[in-house]
């Protein structure tokens, strides 16, 4: 059995699912991106959308049903 639990999402620009576990530099070089292209994942490169998708999941987990 393989497990995968690398954080991933799908980049707008080139229109494909990229590995958020390298820098965002790393990323650009990989997927080709022009210089001065402005990222639209560059938040998650720098953790900010991880964090917040782990405070909303918590908010999600104490709210009750109903």
């Amino acid at each position: 059995m393989c497990t995968f639990d690398s954080p991933f999402e799908r980049c707008p620009v080139c229109q494909q699912i990229v590995l958020l576990d390298s820098t965002q530099k790393e990323c650009a070089h990989e997927h080709s991106c022009v210089p001065g292209q402005v990222c639209p994942l560059g938040a998650y490169f720098d953790g900010l959308k991880f964090q917040e998708s782990a405070q909303e999941r918590k908010v999600i987990a104490i709210q009750p049903l109903g």
